[in-house]
């Protein structure tokens, strides 16, 4: 991937034609997701309180995420036996260890969603976010402005 992006930049600045039409598109894109921002801020809608969150979708793709994820395993590979040891009772004794890391981590992440949501809630459609959301819209539109009226 990366000898992609290498072989990617060196066509990009060997023709100065496909430089500029990149170019163009990557300022009409900022351009569009400033104009986006703007709108977004000036029409925002007070919030529905009606809907309800289905939690157990994206629950249940942290689990099999984190269940399937290699990393996890080399972790209690390379961590578990300095402490479990070579006794007979060592496999149990480890996924005992094991459950009780995924049981704090659980919570602590429940804890950190739990408040991540309220805030969520509150913040998401005061003043402030809508202030925000303006400026980096107007920042966006700027940034496509200057992109496009640039040489290099």
């Amino acid at each position: 991937m990366v000898l992609f992006g290498f072989g990617l930049l060196r066509i990009l600045t060997a023709s100065p034609m496909l430089f500029a039409i990149v170019k163009t598109g990557g300022a009409l894109y900022l351009a569009y997701l400033g104009v986006k921002l703007i709108l977004g801020a000036v029409n925002s809608q007070a919030p529905d309180n009606r809907a309800t969150l289905d939690l157990s979708a994206p629950f249940r793709q942290g689990l099999v995420t984190n269940a399937l994820n290699p990393k996890v395993a080399l972790f209690y590979l390379a961590v578990l036996p300095q402490f479990v040891g070579g006794e007979p009772g060592a496999p149990l004794f480890g996924m005992m260890l094991i459950a009780i890391h995924y049981v704090l981590g659980g919570a602590w992440l429940s804890i950190v969603a739990f408040g991540a949501s309220r805030a969520s809630e509150t913040i998401r459609h005061s003043n402030a976010m809508r202030w925000i959301e303006g400026v980096l819209g107007a920042a966006f539109i700027g940034l496509a402005g200057k992109l496009a009226v640039s040489r290099s």
